[in-house]
């Protein structure tokens, strides 16, 4: 997958590009070329594909071949430095580093680190890079963002310096990997709150009730809830209505997440096609889709809980005839 680094700017020397630790043969240049993931001429990415799509074919298409030679070593260095091995030039100024350019290398180049992963722990970089079966990392400047990436918060939402991850449901919207779980869990509890409220709910109480061990500071200082797994009751969202209104079209759209949890989906059909006033039900939730659970670790302040919850719902509904 791709993992975006937003900064503030790249270094002036830094042209947009593909970097790595090894040397591209011209021919594997040339098959990308001839997918159209470059134009031949190296006037940028295809127009006919997003920065997002074209990075990915690049990212398969190195990771099934073969077609490139480790550069030569160089006695007076240990280590093969992370160098630029393909320009591109793209409208906005952006560092595509993919995992399979680092040789198994994940020392993050200073002059590549922008402080994307300070305080975050060691290891980082190689679990970030070798998540979803090999990532990539894309650097990009704030001010300068693709047309096509939007913010979480929509329209007037604002990137912040950082790591991000795109949307499991829509890759032009970036998450940040900062309390990336605490955000899928809001969202798919808005999207519950909003189908819900526009067929008519009187009533709706959602509470987490997982059966859970925490764990606190990582693995070197493991300490477990009294021992043993603990049962944890919260409330997560109460809302109570007035009478409203009864919009199937409103209730449906946009719902990104929620159209995956089977039970949250039937009692939304059996409001659209029946006159259902009362349901309590419990269901799983995974929190951590779209993002390795080790990846979503690293960015959860240090207490590391189980990303699969169990929620229980009670939604009450007005009566159709009465809306």
């Amino acid at each position: 997958m791709n993992f975006y680094g937003i900064v503030t700017n790249i270094k002036e020397e830094q042209v947009s590009g593909i970097y790595g630790r090894t040397i591209m043969k011209k021919n594997v240049l040339g098959d990308l070329e001839s997918k159209n993931i470059f134009v031949a001429s190296s006037k940028g990415i295809s127009k006919n594909l997003s920065f997002v799509a074209a990075s990915a074919v690049l990212s398969l298409a190195i990771a099934g071949s073969r077609y490139y030679e480790k550069l030569k070593k160089d006695d007076s260095n240990e280590e093969y430095p992370i160098k630029l091995q393909k320009p591109i030039n793209a409208e906005n100024k952006i560092l595509v580093i993919p995992n399979e350019l680092l040789l198994d290398n994940y020392k993050l180049d200073d002059d590549f680190s922008y402080g994307l992963l300070d305080g975050v722990g060691a290891g980082a970089f190689r679990k970030l890079m070798r998540s979803q079966g090999g990532s990539d990392l894309t650097i990009m400047e704030r001010r300068n963002l693709p047309s096509n990436f939007k913010h979480i918060g929509g329209s007037q939402g604002t990137f912040s310096e950082g790591l991000y991850a795109p949307h499991p449901k829509d890759e032009n919207i970036l998450i940040p990997l900062k309390d990336f779980t605490t955000l899928i869990q809001s969202l798919t509890l808005e999207e519950t709150i909003r189908a819900y409220e526009a067929l008519g709910a009187k009533k709706i109480i959602i509470e987490d009730v997982t059966n859970l061990n925490v764990e606190i500071g990582g693995n070197k200082n493991a300490v477990k809830a009294s021992g043993k797994s603990s049962l944890s009751k919260e409330i997560l969202r109460e809302k109570h209505f007035g009478k409203g209104s009864f919009d199937v079209k409103r209730a449906e759209e946009n719902k990104l997440f929620i159209a995956d949890i089977p039970a949250i989906t039937t009692v939304i059909e059996a409001r659209k096609e029946g006159n259902i006033i009362r349901e309590k039900f419990t269901e799983h939730i995974n929190l951590n889709i779209g993002v390795d659970i080790g990846v979503a670790k690293l960015f959860s302040g240090g207490i590391n809980v189980s990303h699969s919850r169990k929620w229980a719902f009670e939604v009450e509904f007005w009566d159709k005839n009465e809306l």
